[in-house]
């Protein structure tokens, strides 16, 4: 059971991985654009694991609102780079939660939604001058 459980999680990541880089070399190879706005919103449902409960669809949840994006978000700026747009910035909305653990046995998603308020530390420290920022607290 264990097997057939890290083969599965496996599987999710190799084709989560192709899916977020695919989809950006598909948006400026195939339709020739340069996104002006990136407004993610993955809200997988996870609701009633606790702690003790995770399971490989809570850590797969949490690839997709939170690893994937950061790939999403680092093909966007590797694109860029290659087609030399440095005039062009694409203004990322992050979709932020204002449920810091108040309601019970929602884990991983509210770790990734903490974890997205943390980008704006890395925009600031690190070099993302294609991409600009900002957060948008919802519900």
């Amino acid at each position: 059971m264990q097997q057939a459980e890290k083969t599965s999680s496996d599987k999710h990541h190799a084709l989560s991985y192709f899916n977020s880089t695919h989809a950006v070399d598909h948006i400026y190879m195939a339709l020739g654009l340069n996104p002006d706005y990136v407004i993610p919103f993955a809200a997988v449902p996870k609701n009633g694991h606790k702690i003790n409960g995770l399971d490989n669809r809570s850590e797969f949840a949490h690839y997709i609102m939170l690893v994937n994006f950061l790939r999403f978000l680092g093909a966007i700026k590797t694109k860029k780079a290659s087609h030399q747009i440095v005039t062009c910035l694409t203004q990322v909305v992050l979709s932020l939660s204002p449920n810091h653990g108040l309601f019970d046995n929602d884990r991983l998603y509210l770790e990734s939604k903490i974890s997205l308020k943390m980008l704006f530390n890395h925009w600031s420290s690190e070099s993302w001058g294609d991409l600009c920022l900002v957060g948008a607290v919802i519900g």
